[in-house]
């Protein structure tokens, strides 16, 4: 079943006492971009981050300039929009 949290009822079956959360339990996820806004409501600017599959190094995108993160301990921060996951396999 598709389950949203471990309180479906139709996932009971599924939760496991050492499962903090769903994801826990049916498997994790990688992070593998982070979309950034900067500015307000009206104007901004956007720029990305992500990870390249098989090296498993960080790049950040800003308009034309691509460059390469020095660590991913910046990845998330109050300018992070939208982020996205990869399910990895069990």
């Amino acid at each position: 079943p598709e389950c949203e949290t471990l309180a479906d009822p139709e996932c009971e079956t599924l939760a496991d006492p050492e499962c903090e959360t769903l994801a826990d339990c049916m498997g994790g996820y990688d992070l593998f971009a982070v979309l950034n806004h900067s500015g307000g409501l009206h104007s901004g600017h956007y720029t990305a981050m992500a990870k390249h599959p098989d090296s498993d190094i960080w790049y950040k995108y800003n308009d034309s300039r691509v460059s390469k993160l020095s660590s991913s301990s910046s990845l998330i921060n109050r300018d992070a929009y939208i982020l996205f996951y990869v399910r990895t396999t069990t």
